[in-house]
C-alpha cells in the first residue's frame, strides 16, 4: 500500500466560533478514515490553538502566521464577530484569508478554499453592531473578489462541510497536488463552485486583492481616475440614491406586512372570544394565527434580504462618494449640508422601525405556546424579527458614522 499524503487544513475563525471549531475537528477525524481508504490521504487539522506555541513577533498575529506555515486546505468561519484588528488587516481572520487569497491567486494548485458564514446570529442582546457591520461588510467584498460562499445553520454546519470536503478532495486532489484552476478537466460542479475563480482577468484580479488587503478607500481612488470605464463620481452619488430610495420602500413593506399580521391576530383574538371555547375551536383559531405568523416571517425573510442588501449598498456607495470629496477636495457644501441632513432622517427612521419591532417581538414572544404550531410560527417570527433589529442596528451606526465623516469634509 503507497504511504498517506497528508493534507494540512487550516482553520481560521475568531474566537466566538468555539462550537464550530469543535465541529470542524469531529468531521475530519470521521473522514480520515475514508480518505485513506479512497483517495490515499490524511487530514491534519491547524488551529493557532492547536498548532502555535507562545513565541515573540513584530505583533500576536506575525507570530501565528509564520508557525502555521503552509497548508492545503483553508477554511474560514464567520459569525457576529469580525474578530481583532491586526496591522495588516481589520481582523487575524481576514488577514488569513487574505494570505490564502492570494496563495491561490499565484498558484490555484496549491491550495484550496472554503468559507463559511454562519446564519443564526445569537442572541440579539449580545450582538455588537459594529462587529457584525464588519462581517457584513466583509461577506460582500469576498463575494465581489469571486469567492463563493456557504451560509450555513448550525445543526446543519457538520454534514455540510463533511460533504464539501470529501467532494473537494475526491473531485479535485490528484496525486500529490490540487488540480489546475483552469484546466477544464472532470471537476464537479459542486466542489469547483466552491473555490475563488482563478481565470479572472488581470484588471479584475488586482480589483479584488485591493478589496481583500482592506484598502476602504480603493473605490474612490478609482473615481478619479479618468482613464478607466469605472463609475464617475455622479454615477455614484444616484446609484446610491437608489438603492437607498429602494431600501426605503422595503421598509415600507415591512411596515404594511407587519400591520397587516397584526389586524389578522386581532381577527383570530375576536374569533376566539365569540367560540364557545372548547378545545377543538380553540385550536381552530390558534393553528390559524400560527398559519398566519408563518407566512408573514417568510415574506419578513424575503423582504429582509432586499432591505439589507439595498441600504448596504446605498451606505457604502454614499461613503464612497465622501471619499471622494475628501480626497480631491471638491466639497459642495450644500451637497454636504443636505447629505447630512438625509442621513440625520435616515438615522432617526431605523431607530424608530428598531422601537416598533422590539414592541412587536414582545408582544409576539409573550403569545402564549398552547400548541406545537403557534411555538413554531413564534421561533420564526422572532427569528426574522431579530435579524431586521440586528440590519437596522448596524445600518443606524453605519450612518451616524457617515454623518460624522461628510461633516468633516465640510469644515
Amino acid at each position: 500500500m503507497p504511504p498517506l499524503w497528508q493534507l494540512r487544513v487550516f482553520l481560521s475563525c475568531p474566537e466566538d466560533m468555539g462550537t464550530e471549531a469543535n465541529l470542524v475537528a469531529d468531521v475530519i477525524s470521521r473522514l480520515n478514515p475514508r480518505l485513506e481508504d479512497s483517495c490515499g490521504v490524511s487530514l491534519r487539522l491547524l488551529t493557532w490553538k492547536t498548532a502555535v506555541v507562545p513565541g515573540i513577533g513584530p505583533d500576536p498575529q506575525a507570530v501565528i502566521n509564520e508557525q502555521i506555515g503552509k497548508y492545503d486546505i483553508y477554511i474560514g468561519l464567520l459569525g457576529s464577530r469580525f474578530g481583532t484588528e491586526t496591522p495588516r488587516a481589520g481582523s487575524g481572520t481576514e488577514e488569513e484569508f487574505g494570505t490564502a487569497y492570494d496563495r491561490f491567486k499565484e498558484s490555484p494548485q496549491s491550495l484550496r478554499v472554503l468559507f463559511y458564514f454562519k446564519d443564526d446570529i445569537g442572541s440579539l442582546q449580545k450582538v455588537d453592531p459594529e462587529q457584525l457591520r464588519k462581517v457584513q461588510q466583509f461577506r460582500r467584498r469576498i463575494s465581489e473578489a469571486g469567492v463563493f460562499y456557504h451560509v450555513y445553520k448550525t445543526d446543519e454546519f457538520s454534514q455540510t462541510l463533511e460533504n464539501h470536503i470529501w467532494t473537494l478532495i475526491e473531485k479535485q486532489w490528484e496525486s500529490n497536488r490540487w488540480r489546475g484552476g483552469s484546466d477544464g478537466g472532470d471537476h464537479g460542479r459542486g466542489a469547483d463552485k466552491l473555490i475563488a475563480d482563478a481565470d479572472t482577468d488581470t484588471t479584475k484580479s488586482d480589483s479584488a486583492l485591493a478589496t481583500i488587503l482592506g484598502r476602504s478607500e480603493f473605490l474612490a481612488e478609482n473615481l478619479a481616475d479618468e482613464t478607466d470605464d469605472r463609475p464617475g463620481l455622479l454615477d455614484v452619488m444616484v446609484e446610491a440614491e437608489d438603492n437607498l430610495t429602494e431600501s426605503t420602500a422595503s421598509l415600507a413593506r415591512i411596515t404594511e406586512i407587519t400591520r397587516r399580521l397584526e389586524k389578522q391576530l386581532e381577527a383570530r383574538t375576536a374569533g376566539v372570544k365569540s367560540s364557545t371555547q372548547s378545545a377543538k375551536e380553540l385550536k381552530h383559531f390558534v393553528d390559524g394565527a400560527a398559519a398566519d405568523m408563518k407566512a408573514y416571517a417568510k415574506d419578513l425573510q424575503a423582504e429582509i434580504a432586499v432591505y439589507s442588501t439595498r441600504i448596504n449598498s446605498g451606505f457604502d456607495l454614499t461613503e464612497a462618494a465622501i471619499d471622494f470629496w475628501l480626497r480631491e477636495g471638491s466639497v459642495d457644501r450644500d451637497q454636504v449640508t443636505e447629505l447630512v441632513k438625509n442621513l440625520e432622517a435616515y438615522v432617526s427612521t431605523l431607530q424608530e422601525s428598531v422601537a416598533a419591532m422590539s414592541t412587536f417581538r414582545n408582544i409576539i414572544d409573550a403569545a402564549p405556546p398552547v400548541a406545537k404550531s403557534m411555538r413554531q410560527a413564534k421561533r420564526a417570527v422572532t427569528y426574522q424579527v431579530d435579524q431586521l433589529i440586528a440590519v437596522a442596528l448596524v445600518s443606524a451606526d453605519k450612518a451616524i458614522k457617515l454623518q460624522g465623516k461628510a461633516r468633516v469634509g465640510k469644515k
